[in-house]
C-alpha cells in the first residue's frame, strides 16, 4: 500500500471515501498533495484522531472545514477551531453534532 499515492486521482478518491478503508491507508492518503483527497480523508469515519489532528493544521481551509465536520472529532480539536482565521471553518465546527450549545454560540458570534 505504500504505492497508494501513485494511484490515479479517481482511485484515491474512491479509496479515501470508502468507510471500509483502513486508518493506516487513510493516514497515507492524508499526505496527498491534493486538497480534495485530504478533505475526503478528513470526512472518512475511519480517520483516526491523530490523523485528524494533523489535517486540522492543514494550510488549506477546505481541508480544515472537512476536519471540523467529522463526527469523530474530539472536543479539544473542535475547540481549536474557535480561533481559526477562516469563517467557514468556524461555521462547520459550529454545525458539528459534537459541538455543545455554548461552543456553537461562541463560534457563531465570531462569525458575526
Amino acid at each position: 500500500m505504500n504505492n497508494i499515492l501513485e494511484l490515479s486521482y479517481e482511485e484515491k478518491i474512491y479509496i479515501a471515501q470508502d468507510p471500509k478503508t483502513t486508518s493506516k491507508t487513510l493516514e497515507i492518503l492524508s499526505t496527498d498533495k491534493s486538497i480534495l483527497i485530504r478533505g475526503v480523508v478528513a470526512d472518512n469515519p475511519n480517520t483516526t484522531q491523530e490523523t485528524l489532528n494533523v489535517l486540522a493544521k492543514d494550510k488549506d481551509s477546505y481541508v480544515r472545514c472537512h476536519v471540523a465536520r467529522n463526527r469523530n472529532i474530539s472536543k479539544e480539536l473542535l475547540e481549536q477551531f474557535f480561533d481559526d482565521g477562516d469563517d467557514f471553518v468556524r461555521r462547520f465546527a459550529a454545525k458539528n453534532p459534537n459541538t455543545t450549545e455554548i461552543m456553537r454560540r461562541l463560534l457563531l458570534m465570531k462569525n458575526d
